[in-house]
């Protein structure tokens, strides 16, 4: 990154000091080019500054003639970049097409470059035109059913080309490559962007083509070598090796088939996106190259493998997660994306700029809340943010993202609640982007494996429940994604989903406890499987399970044993929601108030380290958000690790409406403490202690953000 670079940007985010200024004086006068004179002085990498930044959609290249506000050329552009520069934003992200016009790219960056701003270059090629699509029409993704995408030139879905078509392949690399050569130089370039939300299109179904379908049956006779061999694993009669047709929907018969279908898919979008990652890193082996990635549950039905990120240097992703209740635990994404690759740095290069999707509760998007969605994600940790995109922050309180026509203007209420938001972040931006979020003290455990085989929501409503009952309870929590060699870091894991643990999995999870962790494991009602390994393992024993089938969320109300956790005899304890499984375990807690059967005990085999829970804790959690719920889990984990973050003067009845959370400089020792208020009616006057910080006292008015900086105890 160019001197020129720093010099801009640490304009903008250093305070305003002697010794700031001396240092800057210095980098103005250093020759350009000069890269280790500012890794000397600094001793900081670029990726430690925060960008903050927009879609900018010209040029976009596939979908460029879409009737959207398009700058009719560089007047238009000037007028956009310093608009976007006056708002606070100090980069940009910009997408690449297969027919994008790269001179007019490079007047573009140069531009954004006399601006002082960064840019995201980025590719459009999950968009191929119409044109493309008619040259190439075996290019179209093809459902086992025979349904394709695109249907005709009105269909916008992505991706509009199968990765495993030649040309398109050939395309895409080269247009890569060109951007590569040419652009590889330009100063306002900070990361290259291979791949937008990968994909392996919007159907049902992987594309069953005939390159995709043929491309799989070469890898089967490499792993198989003998029909019979592969007949035999999948218990299949397939003549010869192409007359076969990987199934599409699951069944007791084909499961083992069906999810090798699906993993070898994931790992050939992986190879797709892995193969223009390479061909950036040949003409520059230091850059930050990544792809944004959208929902990590999308593993299964579009190939997206959140866990390719550990193969990147930077981790990115697109997140729309609202203003509302339910928003922290939807924010743990945030937590599971820092933690496939916790050394690298993460941003979140798609955030809502606008309502989104459409319709829904807000379609009045506003600039309070663009305030609230900023803050939050600074908050996690994350040193980069751009809005999507700088049309919506252009609109007024109606339009959708995806379904406007033009922008009002410049001056609405979204873009200017923007540069409100940025320009009340300013007096913390420089601790901000030298912290890091704390240290996590309780862990969520997840798998790869659990992602791939899980198909009816349980598995990511139990998760975010688990992270929003954390967090309301004032714990930072940080997700196990790599095995159970992680669980050795901490105190307390908590299981929210143990379906598709493997044997060994839950072999190492009772060894965790019996050496001394503690845990929290939410047993699936619906998988009388799983049950029945987990109680061989463990040595605990369950009777039978139900579930309701119902219009809206219906359950059970929990009553205390007066046996353990503060809970008196027939106090009243939470929900059940949607199923339930009856524990045939004497050290109850909690019963089910219709029939008196246990549904959550500390087994005594394990000497209190274990509360077990048959009554969907933390996907009941996640819906009702009770407080004896956060009682119950609160007066079991205080007893192993400590709250990270104690707040008093929350109406309880309310406190999931508040986000708490906390950055810390490990070198200055100084800590910023983020009070996000999504609660519309409702302000705080709190007194928060922070663990190894002094206590402080904060103020924060409805549907607001509140920062007040930290100072370690002595």
């Amino acid at each position: 990154m160019c001197l020129q670079n720093y010099f801009s940007l640490l304009k903008t985010f250093w305070p305003t000091t002697v010794a700031s200024a001396l240092l800057l004086t210095y980098f103005s006068c250093c020759e350009i080019g000069s890269k280790s004179a500012v890794e000397d002085e600094l001793h900081t990498p670029q990726t430690e500054l925060i960008r903050l930044g927009t879609h900018y959609e010209f040029p976009f290249g596939g979908m460029s003639t879409r009737p959207e506000w398009i700058p009719k050329g560089e007047a238009d552009w000037r007028k956009d970049i310093a608009k976007i520069k006056e708002t606070g934003l100090n980069s940009i992200r910009i997408r690449i097409g297969m027919d994008s016009d790269l001179d007019e790219v490079a007047s573009l960056l140069d531009i954004i470059h006399e601006n002082g701003l960064t840019v995201i270059f980025g590719f459009a090629t999950f968009y191929v035109n119409d044109d493309f699509v008619e040259a190439y029409p075996d290019s179209k993704i093809i459902g086992n059913d025979g349904s394709v995408c695109p249907i005709d030139k009105y269909d916008l879905r992505w991706q509009r080309a199968c990765i495993d078509h030649p040309e398109y392949l050939r395309q895409r690399n080269k247009i890569i490559e060109d951007c590569v050569i040419r652009f590889q130089n330009h100063p306002s370039i900070v990361v290259w962007d291979i791949h937008n939300e990968p994909s392996l299109g919007p159907l049902e179904d992987p594309c069953f083509c005939n390159n995709s379908l043929d491309k799989y049956r070469t890898a089967l006779r490499k792993e198989f070598q003998v029909l019979e061999h592969l007949n035999n694993a999948f218990r299949t009669s397939f003549k010869d090796f192409d007359s076969i047709r990987p199934p599409s929907v699951k069944t007791d018969e084909n499961e083992k088939f069906y999810f090798h279908w699906r993993a070898y898919m994931a790992s050939d979008l992986n190879s797709f996106l892995l193969e223009g990652r390479d061909i950036v890193s040949r003409y520059l082996p230091d850059a930050l190259i990544t792809h944004n990635v959208t929902g990590f549950m999308d593993l299964r039905s579009k190939g997206q493998d959140w866990w390719l990120l550990n193969d990147y240097n930077l981790l990115t992703m697109s997140r729309y997660l609202g203003v509302n209740e339910h928003s922290v635990g939807a924010s743990m994404s945030y937590e599971i994306l820092k933690a496939m690759n916790p050394e690298r740095p993460s941003w979140v290069t798609e955030f809502q700029g606008g309502p989104f999707p459409p319709p829904g509760p807000l379609t009045l998007y506003s600039g309070r809340e663009v305030k609230i969605g900023l803050n939050s994600v600074l908050a996690h940790g994350h040193k980069g943010l751009y809005f999507y995109r700088w049309e919506p922050l252009l609109n007024k309180a109606e339009p959708m993202v995806n379904g406007m026509v033009e922008p009002d203007g410049y001056d609405t209420d979204r873009r200017l609640g923007l540069k409100e938001a940025i320009s009340d972040l300013r007096p913390d931006m420089d601790l901000i982007a030298r912290a890091k979020s704390i240290k996590p003290s309780v862990g969520i455990y997840m798998s790869r494996n659990q992602v791939l085989r899980s198909g009816n929501g349980d598995l990511e409503s139990a998760s975010q429940g688990a992270y929003q009952l954390l967090s309301d309870l004032g714990y930072e929590a940080g997700f196990i994604v790599h095995g159970t060699k992680g669980l050795d870091e901490y105190n307390t894991v908590v299981f929210p989903y143990i379906t598709d643990l493997s044997d060994q999995e839950l072999q190492d999870i009772e060894t965790y406890i019996e050496q001394g962790g503690s845990a929290i494991i939410d047993l699936p009602s619906e998988d009388p499987e799983t049950i029945d390994r987990f109680s061989e393992k463990f040595g605990l024993k369950t009777n039978n399970s139900e579930k309701l089938t119902y219009l809206i969320q219906h359950g059970w109300s929990l009553r205390g044993t007066g046996k353990g956790l503060g809970f008196s005899k027939n106090e009243f304890g939470g929900y059940s929601f949607n199923g339930r499984l009856f524990l045939e375990e004497k050290d109850a807690v909690l019963t089910y108030d219709d029939n008196g059967k246990t549904a959550l005990a500390l087994p005594s085999a394990y000497q209190g380290r274990l509360m077990l829970a048959g009554c969907r804790l933390f996907s009941s959690y996640g819906l009702s958000m009770h407080h004896k719920t956060r009682q119950l889990a609160g007066s079991f984990l205080s007893s192993f690790v400590e709250a990270d973050i104690v707040l008093k003067g929350a109406d309880k009845e309310f406190r999931p409406y508040l986000e708490t959370r906390v950055l810390e400089d490990s070198e200055s020792g100084q800590g910023v403490l983020f009070v996000i208020n999504r609660s519309p009616f409702r302000p705080y006057s709190l007194t928060a202690s922070v663990k190894g910080f002094k206590t402080v006292q904060i103020e924060v008015a409805p549907y607001d953000v509140s920062r007040v900086r930290l100072t370690k105890l002595e």
